[in-house]
């Protein structure tokens, strides 16, 4: 007779001490962060919208001439 627990014990007693962790430190274990994605995945698609914003070189230089001269009150086309 072995004294090793079954592989099923193993598997629940190893997602108990992982999901209790994360929820008593609201931290994860450090696994991995793809279970960051799938519980937070709303916020990756408005992040990956934003940044296929600025994807083109050109958008990208042409968003940030618009918000200096808005900030600093100068027009892009000249003075």
């Amino acid at each position: 007779m072995s004294n090793y627990w079954p592989w099923w014990a193993g598997a629940i007693g190893l997602a108990l001490v992982t999901i209790n962790y994360t929820l008593t430190t609201d931290r994860s274990f450090g696994v991995s962060s793809a279970w960051d994605r799938v519980l937070h995945w709303r916020e990756e698609r408005d992040l990956e919208r934003v940044e296929a914003q600025f994807a083109d070189d050109r958008a990208l230089a042409d968003a940030l001439a618009a918000a200096t001269a808005e900030q600093f009150g100068t027009h892009p086309d000249g003075p």
